[in-house]
């Protein structure tokens, strides 16, 4: 049996088995298929070595591992009820992805403003599977429980000025890649740094497969595809660009582009404020040193992926500067690619969003280098080829 562990010595039994007992019993459904188990019981042995919970993070972790597994039961639930699920269209998204912090979510934000595409809205992502056939209300209860999320909250003023969250608003579909407990993004919302060692040896192409079935399914529950592309993002995409194409053969993929020295600096500082919500403070230094090395890994594999024509063809270069001084253009490249065509009307609803939503509005996220024990050298050494081929 493996524990998570906090500083107050409290402790909670967290096999797999144990967590998914008490889904079953909660949702009142079985699991037909279990290999997500081993990797299931791998992170929470991963978490028990490296994360220091405080009392209340290890309650937010369990009912995080709860929520995941329950939606994957309802989810089950559903297909099986509707084996047409499976047969929706959703090879065609607009996928945005590139380094945390390099302007991805306002693209994502503006290209899903018209009504053309469908959107990855956070209430989606924090349940995907349904709660009830027939909102009683009309309106979906999901909302309301996404709205309960410990992301969204007033008293977490340096996580709200990194990336401010509502239950409607469009968000990172790389939320959806926890289901499977078998991504690295899981090293990303805490700090279980073996995971990422573990998880990088196993082949992604299962876990991008079950995520296709989760957007399959989201497209479903919203009457199907009606000529509409999802718009997606995901910065974790850099390291898997030629099994993201291989999932989503008619993808535009668009891929950012900023400075690592700013993006690593940012990202490090709100990585502090989303490790807070569970862990006691991890040392900067080490957070630097283990940032560095995933997303330079990250990088590389990016880059040895875009050698294929296959890959490099399906994706917009788009610079940081860009994205903030004259994002029209790009969208305009983005949707002629794509085959969306928007009316004058929707083009300027589209604009609105970048006249309306001032940078900072909800606060300055100021980070430095420095802070987390790196300097300008260790960017280029880690990131050079990166920097040199599109910087």
């Amino acid at each position: 049996m493996s524990v998570i562990k906090t500083s107050s010595q409290h402790q909670i039994a967290t096999t797999a088995g144990e967590f998914i007992a008490l889904a079953e019993q909660q949702a009142k459904l079985n699991f037909t298929d279990r290999h997500f188990e081993e990797p299931l019981q791998k992170l929470l042995e991963c978490l028990a070595r490296d994360a220091d919970f405080h009392e209340q993070g290890a309650q937010i972790f369990k009912s995080e591992i709860l929520r995941y597994l329950n939606n994957r039961l309802r989810m089950q639930a559903d297909v099986e009820e509707n084996p047409d699920i499976f047969r929706e269209n959703v090879d065609n998204p607009i996928i945005i992805t590139g380094l945390g912090r390099s302007g991805t979510t306002k693209l994502q934000n503006m290209l899903s403003v018209p009504s053309k595409v469908q959107k990855m809205y956070f209430w989606r992502l924090w349940n995907a599977a349904r709660l009830s056939q027939d909102p009683l209300s009309g309106v979906d209860p999901r909302i309301a429980l996404a709205s309960g999320s410990d992301l969204i909250s007033e008293d977490k003023p340096e996580l709200d000025a990194a990336h401010h969250i509502e239950s409607c608003n469009v968000d990172e579909d790389w939320m959806l890649y926890f289901y499977t407990f078998e991504d690295w993004g899981w090293c990303q919302i805490s700090p279980c740094f073996s995971f990422y060692d573990w998880v990088k040896q196993r082949p992604d192409q299962p876990v991008y497969s079950y995520v296709k079935q989760i957007i399959q399914y989201l497209q479903w529950q919203d009457g199907g595809k009606r000529e509409r592309p999802w718009v997606m993002k995901s910065i974790g995409h850099i390291a898997h660009l030629e099994t993201l194409v291989g999932t989503y053969p008619e993808a535009t993929i668009v891929h950012t582009h900023r400075h690592p020295a700013e993006t690593i600096a940012s990202w490090c500082k709100f990585l502090c404020s989303v490790w807070a919500i569970q862990c006691n403070p991890v040392d900067p230094k080490v957070l630097g040193r283990e940032m560095l090395r995933q997303w330079s890994e990250a990088m590389e594999a990016c880059m040895t992926s875009r050698k294929n024509p296959k890959v490099n063809d399906r994706i917009i270069d788009v610079q940081y500067h860009d994205i903030r001084l004259r994002p029209m253009d790009i969208i305009d490249e983005i949707y002629v690619r794509a085959g969306v065509k928007l009316t004058d009307a929707e083009r300027n609803e589209v604009a609105n969003w970048h006249t309306s939503k001032e940078q900072g509005r909800f606060g300055k996220h100021e980070y430095s280098l420095e802070e987390f024990g790196l300097n300008a050298a260790d960017i280029d050494n880690a990131f050079g080829n990166y920097i040199e081929a599109y910087l």
